[in-house]
């Protein structure tokens, strides 16, 4: 397995349900083998490619999408966003390098055909994340012109990628095969949009069907569950470690289920500092 993994945060340290997502890394990989970039070190890491002054102008969610691409196109690995769960040994398999040199790997949605860049996998300098990368420089520094969600992320790599020329350079893998993103399939209300379902499904009180169901994704997920921080309701990323872990609803029965509790002061010093 490659040891360059990477992911991003603000360095400062997270809430505490983020810090417990990481924390279920630790049963699967050695934390040594992720590279934890922040805006202090990420020009070591990716240079000068663009102006940090200019990054800071974008959410966190953004500015995660912008150094997931420059890192990738720099360095190649896996990128991983901090609030990613780590369910099982079919974690390593993403983390694995693909077996074709220039191919992006990557959740989507085979049903809506759309994709998820939270979690990618590609070789250093693959065509995706170079074409990404190139694209951004173009459209970071005009961070006026911001008036999307996927400003600097899906609307560039999206439409790229599913051009017929270009379908070979994905491996995608189905949210709904991987359970990837479990509310799709435990929330059945169509009436809800996806955020609605993401806010019912992990934070409602926790219900017998909803254990049932939960116990069941350690067989059937893929390897990792990818949670929205943009979506989580402010009431919970303001809990303490306890807090979140003595609460009823399903996330927290999730965290008790697969957190090491052991490794908490670690993730938050790393978290916090970010590699050197």
């Amino acid at each position: 397995m490659s040891n360059n993994i990477c992911c991003y945060w603000e360095g400062k340290i997270p809430p505490a349900y983020l810090t417990l997502c990481v924390s279920t890394w630790v049963k699967y990989i050695d934390l040594s083998q992720v590279v934890i970039l922040n805006q202090l070190n990420i020009n070591k890491y990716i240079g000068d490619s663009v102006d940090l002054n200019d990054i800071r102008m974008y959410s966190f969610a953004k500015q995660s999408d912008i150094v997931s691409a420059f890192y990738l196109s720099k360095h190649g690995g896996a990128f991983i966003d901090i609030d990613t769960i780590m369910v099982n040994e079919g974690a390593l398999d993403f983390l694995k390098p693909s077996e074709n040199n220039d191919v992006l790997k990557l959740f989507g949605n085979i049903k809506t055909g759309g994709i998820h860049i939270g979690a990618l996998s590609s070789p250093a300098g693959g065509q995706v994340v170079r074409y990404w990368a190139e694209e951004l420089l173009r459209k970071v520094p005009r961070w006026e012109e911001d008036n999307s969600w996927a400003y600097v992320g899906n609307l560039i790599v999206e439409p790229y990628v599913k051009r017929s020329e270009n379908l070979h350079l994905i491996d995608i893998i189905d949210v709904n095969e991987s359970y990837a993103t479990p509310e799709i399939q435990g929330i059945e209300d169509h009436l809800l949009n996806p955020r609605q379902k993401y806010e019912e499904f992990w934070f409602s009180p926790l219900t017998e069907d909803r254990k049932y169901y939960i116990d069941s994704l350690e067989e059937k997920c893929g390897g990792t569950i990818s949670l929205h921080n943009s979506w989580t309701p402010d009431w919970y990323s303001q809990l303490s470690i306890d807090e979140v872990l003595e609460n009823n609803c399903t996330l927290s029965y999730f965290f008790n289920k697969h957190s090491d509790l052991n490794e908490i002061l670690k993730v938050e010093e790393i978290l916090k500092y970010g590699s050197r």
